[in-house]
């Protein structure tokens, strides 16, 4: 089987590919900014209040990461 037909191989191509595009995007507003620093963001911004503890549970996330 051809690497480049094995279903693991592709998503990882997929995720380097959205990586990739995000950082591209997030330097042309001159954002020094990642993905899950994005999406914590706006987890925060779609339920203001929540506290720390409980906002990782919105990203499927493990609260010290999002301090990191």
């Amino acid at each position: 089987m051809q690497l480049d037909m094995m279903a693991g191989h592709l998503i990882r191509r997929m995720h380097q590919r959205s990586t990739y595009l995000f950082q591209r995007m997030a330097q042309a507003e001159g954002q020094d900014i990642t993905q899950v620093q994005y999406a914590a963001l706006e987890a925060v911004l779609a339920h203001p209040g929540v506290i720390r503890r409980r906002s990782h549970s919105s990203l499927h996330m493990i609260a010290p990461r999002l301090a990191g």
